[in-house]
């Protein structure tokens, strides 16, 4: 259901998917379409641990840790079928599929790019919503503006700040100079920065030679070629699907 208030809308979180998406084999297929919306609309938006019996699992923002039962009573199929959905995902580089124990965790490759950019334009909408409210008072417009685009910048910058000190166990330092080479990245930059923080990790033969986050940011490691150990479900480089071009 759509709801009918702006606010109401985005409180309940959104994805952005572009139009791009008809040109995908997954278009054309009704029911995995359903199934695949579905998965953008169940992963997290942000970083928790999950507990199930008495293990602790990472879920980071784009995962979600659930069995394979669980998402075939959800769509009302086998365990099987989930699982053959899930390596045809896999095989087409939408997203990384890791067998823990009791359960499976699930990480949507380029999550970011379904997210990223609503964020300007919830801004324009509630620009466009205080226009009427402020016509009398300029001022007052351009400052909340300025505020709006401020608080979407710092917001991207510490989900990236936060994703890559917890994937590379480093501890957070120098954060007002990466900040400074962070602002210097184009906006497609900045969400590539974010998506490949386990791919350069992965990448590491020596993690003690893992760079601290401004230096990451200075040098764009984030467009290495990356060669990450290889499983069964997975491949080295997964590509954006409906996300950065």
């Amino acid at each position: 259901m759509i709801l009918n208030e702006p606010e109401d809308n985005y409180k309940t979180g959104y994805i952005s998917i572009y139009r791009s998406i008809r040109n995908h084999w997954i278009w054309n297929d009704p029911i995995k379409f359903k199934w695949w919306i579905d998965i953008l609309l169940t992963v997290n938006y942000m970083d928790k641990i999950i507990n199930i019996g008495y293990d602790l699992y990472e879920c980071n923002r784009g995962q979600s840790i659930q069995s394979l039962k669980t998402w075939g009573d959800k769509w009302n199929v086998s365990k099987d079928t989930v699982r053959n959905f899930f390596r045809l995902l896999s095989k087409d580089n939408m997203i990384k599929l890791e067998n823990l124990k009791k359960t499976t965790r699930i990480t949507v490759c380029n999550y970011d790019s379904y997210q990223v950019v609503l964020h300007d334009k919830q801004t324009t909408s509630k620009r466009q919503a205080n226009d009427k409210q402020t016509q009398a008072h300029p001022n007052n417009k351009d400052n909340k503006d300025n505020k709006d685009n401020k608080d979407n910048k710092e917001e991207l910058f510490l989900r990236f700040w936060d994703k890559y000190h917890l994937i590379t166990k480093l501890p957070k330092t120098d954060k007002d100079s990466t900040m400074k080479y962070w602002n210097k990245l184009k906006y497609l930059e900045k969400g590539k920065a974010i998506d490949n923080i386990q791919l350069y990790y992965d990448s590491l033969k020596e993690k003690k030679y893992c760079k601290k986050a401004r230096t990451y940011l200075s040098d764009k490691n984030f467009n290495d070629e990356f060669n990450p150990v290889l499983n069964e479900l997975t491949t080295s480089k997964p590509k954006p699907f409906g996300g950065y071009k």
